[in-house]
């Protein structure tokens, strides 16, 4: 079976289960009339997938970023239609705008450097990609860097109604609309031959001493703002630990966070 067939049947199986309610509810009890004002909506992601070498600098390969980036998108755009929410775009805006800029990454640029040695590399420092609409217009990638960041600060587990996001009303007039759908996703991928120096070298830990293992983990987080008032109207995250990070496991992270919407 193709991804995007798997994602047909998902998406599918999203549709049916729609009709359930969320325990995000009692968190936003509002939103559900809240959102029969919205006037329009558009998606904004960040997707930053991490590769652990094994050595001094991590890598990040942006085709493969960019892949599941527009593999998402249009499930995003088409579940928040089924949820009866405005939406036009759906645009994958950046990687790593909120990133701190203290650490360098390898960079995988193209389908040719996805043949390089990890010697043969570039390095770069966040944010790895900007969106072209965004690129000439600093103001923008200023506020959006902003935004984003505030958001990633918010307690998804206790924030609720009426937090403000800052400078999220100076997106009204650059993204041309009245509530933004922010999704988030991000990655670190530990191959297993780094898990398994790990745990052999785990024999020689020192009794008193902490070990701190490095593991493969993923989370999708997803917010709804009002850019009129700056108000976060939603919140959501999906995490998990272990295992492999593929594009199914994001997909059924982000499908159950559309699933979770009133």
């Amino acid at each position: 079976m193709t991804m995007s067939n798997r994602m047909v049947i998902l998406t599918a199986c999203f549709v049916a289960l729609s009709g359930c309610v969320s325990p995000r509810v009692d968190r936003y009890p509002t939103f559900f009339s809240q959102k029969q004002n919205f006037k329009s909506g558009k998606v904004l992601m960040d997707i930053v997938l991490i590769h652990d070498t094994m050595k001094d600098t991590d890598k990040v390969d942006l085709v493969l970023n960019k892949e599941i980036a527009r593999e998402l998108l249009p499930v995003v755009r088409d579940g928040l239609k089924a949820k009866g929410l405005p939406v036009g775009d759906a645009v994958l805006t950046a990687m790593g705008a909120a990133m701190g800029k203290h650490n360098s990454y390898k960079l995988v640029h193209n389908v040719f450097e996805q043949r390089l040695e990890y010697d043969q590399l570039l390095s770069g420092r966040p944010p790895f990609f900007v969106d072209g609409s965004y690129e000439s217009d600093s103001e923008h990638v200023r506020a959006l860097s902003s935004v984003y960041k505030s958001l990633l600060l918010a307690d998804v587990d206790t924030d609720a109604e009426h937090t403000v996001i800052q400078d999220a009303t100076s997106l009204r007039g650059l993204e041309g609309a009245s509530t933004l759908y922010v999704l988030f996703v991000g990655g670190y991928e530990v191959p297993p031959v780094t898990i398994m120096s790990e745990e052999l070298g785990s024999n020689r830990e020192t009794v008193g001493r902490v070990k701190v293992q490095r593991i493969t983990q993923a989370s999708v987080t997803f917010f709804i703002v009002n850019t009129e008032t700056g108000e976060l109207l939603w919140s959501d995250r999906r995490h998990v630990q272990g295992g492999t990070l593929n594009r199914e496991k994001l997909l059924r992270m982000t499908l159950s966070i559309l699933d979770g919407l009133p």
